[in-house]
């Protein structure tokens, strides 16, 4: 298990916290997934080509 995603609902599922009820659960793994995959990696990389890069890179800026 490399995914920190697939570790995650591992856990909650083994400890039977932080999954909610059965009926909030599709709600649930549509957010995880979305927060999972999208914004999150992709934020961090604009902020490092952005801000914190060591030379400016317009290709990484622009992608």
């Amino acid at each position: 298990m490399f995914d920190s995603t697939a570790i995650l609902l591992y856990l909650a599922e083994k400890t039977g916290q932080f999954l909610g009820e059965i009926q909030d659960l599709p709600r649930l793994l549509s957010w995880l997934m979305f927060v999972a995959t999208g914004p999150g990696p992709f934020s961090e990389q604009a902020v490092h080509f952005q801000y914190a890069a060591p030379e400016d890179l317009k290709y990484a800026v622009n992608r």
